[in-house]
């Protein structure tokens, strides 16, 4: 407990605190946490972290008591947050103190609301705070007091093209990324496997400093070795430097700038679930980047009709899944790692009985991340799927994600095979691992460009333009393959002198498959 007694001696306006907190944003009816830099603590938007909340009892005595509309569990600890910083308190996170939480353990005999329960929270939370009208319209809460960073903040938001300031966390992990590259620098005198540091907003933050003249010399030393991180990566990649822009073709690699196009990030919170993007770097991942291309491609080709079928080969509970079925007749989902089928939902060790089906094919409803009408949804077992006769079933199909052991052998044998139940001239759309500079590796395609090639090989054809440009941001925004964290995006990864990226891929399927 001593992280929270020094905090709360230290911070005599600190009201609640606790190991895990969050600033968010919201949209629609959710809202969506943001990373934090796990160095200091931090004044977030909520503690919620109700498993291990130091509050002090000035708190209660000005905001009431719990909220009995979330009994028994589920975001009582966001609304207390949010009701403390309305009436004057601030929130921490202490990411310093060291706490052992055994996740839902208080709610192994509801599993419904385990399950479920969270999204109806969210629903009525959100409601009530725009009825506080603290919801700004980038989704962040319009409370608590101003302080020096927000000047800064705003100055970074322009310097990196968002249409806001950068987020309180965001600073102060760029912050926490100069640090440990100076650390690295003292100690090996280069980067070497600690390139996951060199971010695009610690780039930023430097650059503010050399700008206002108040750089020191290890600043300048930092910002240098990250140029010359970028400089290696262009020069080893040889791909064309480009800036932010709209209307980039459908066969495009990942580039972590994308969040900041404003049509494309809408389409990111619509079909992504995810808006946390758009307020934090650092949580522009290679999952979001893949959904959001796909539905992005499908809406610029008019396939999202309420007529059409769209198989989805994908995990259940991606919010890809539950964004298309408000658009189409029905979507079909083909799990292809299979992940609930040997168990039931009752229990996390019992598997389902015998005969009764996985209850994720069973009941799929239960594994939405937003409501829909019944049985616009439908779950199959990928092998009944390719062993009864579907041939051109589907107005389209949708192939994210592959796991990273999937080798480009078994990626074209699936593509082949779903491409077979699309109708003629039907979109086909999935994503690649691609090489972009180092020596091969099995399972990744050679080169960008190679996409072509290998696409012939399976009766395919790309359907629009290619575009193999990659902005600054892109280029930074990659972990080392074997120490990946919440520290950077994953849109690239980067081993010894090997970098790989993402390609989204978008065929059209011929008459003759």
């Amino acid at each position: 407990i001593e992280p929270f007694l020094e905090l709360f001696s230290r911070q005599p306006n600190a009201g609640i605190a606790s190991c895990s907190g969050h600033e968010i944003v919201v949209h629609g009816d959710k809202r969506e946490l943001l990373s934090l830099p796990g160095h200091t603590p931090i004044r977030v938007d909520v503690a919620c972290g109700g498993f291990a909340c130091f509050v002090r009892p000035a708190v209660f005595r000005d905001v009431g008591e719990y909220d009995e509309a979330l009994n028994p569990f589920w975001h009582e600890d966001d609304d207390i947050s949010v009701r403390a910083r309305v009436a004057g308190w601030d929130v921490y996170a202490v990411p310093t103190a060291a706490v052992v939480h055994h996740g839902h353990k208080s709610g192994v005999a509801l599993p419904a609301l385990v399950q479920g329960g969270s999204l109806d929270k969210q629903r009525y939370l959100v409601g009530k705070w725009r009825a506080l009208g603290i919801v700004q319209p980038d989704g962040r809460l319009a409370i608590g007091h101003a302080d020096a960073e927000d000047s800064l903040a705003e100055r970074l938001g322009v310097r990196s093209g968002r249409a806001g300031p950068v987020r309180r966390s965001e600073v102060e992990r760029a912050k926490a990324d100069v640090l440990l590259l100076t650390q690295v620098l003292n100690q090996q005198g280069r980067l070497d496997n600690n390139t996951r540091y060199a971010s695009a907003p610690a780039k930023a933050w430097l650059e503010d400093r050399i700008d206002s003249g108040v750089a020191g010399p290890q600043e300048r030393h930092v910002h240098s070795a990250i140029q010359s991180v970028l400089d290696a990566r262009r020069r080893a990649t040889r791909l064309p430097t480009t800036e932010p822009r709209q209307g980039r073709p459908p066969t495009r690699l990942a580039d972590a700038a994308d969040w900041d196009d404003a049509t494309w990030f809408a389409t990111a919170v619509e079909f992504a679930g995810d808006g946390r993007g758009g307020q934090q770097w650092y949580d522009r991942s290679a999952t979001t980047w893949r959904a959001t291309q796909a539905a992005f491609a499908l809406r610029e080709w008019d396939v999202l009709r309420t007529d059409a079928r769209v198989l989805v080969v994908a995990d259940l509970r991606s919010p890809l899944v539950w964004a298309l079925a408000q658009h189409v007749r029905e979507v079909i989902v083909a799990d292809v790692l299979d992940r609930y089928r040997t168990r039931s939902l009752d229990s996390e060790a019992a598997p389902a009985p015998a005969g009764t089906g996985a209850a994720w094919l069973e009941h799929p409803e239960q594994f939405a991340t937003q409501s829909v009408p019944a049985g616009r949804v439908r779950a199959v077992d990928i092998a009944q799927l390719l062993t009864v006769d579907h041939a051109h079933a589907f107005d389209t199909a949708v192939v994210l994600p592959f796991d990273d052991d999937s080798t480009i052998a078994e990626i074209g044998t699936l593509l082949t095979t779903i491409a077979a139940l699309v109708v003629p001239g039907g979109p086909l759309l999935s994503c690649v691992s691609v090489r972009l500079s180092g020596p091969p590796l099995s399972g990744v395609l050679e080169a960008p460009a190679a996409v072509t090639r290998w696409l012939a090989t399976l009766g395919l054809a790309l359907r629009g333009g290619t575009d193999f440009s990659l902005t600054d941001a892109g280029l930074l925004a990659a972990t080392e393959q074997e120490q990946r964290d919440r520290r950077k995006p994953d849109l690239l990864r980067v081993q010894g002198l090997r970098l790989t990226g993402f390609l989204s891929i978008a065929c059209v399927v011929p008459p003759s498959i």
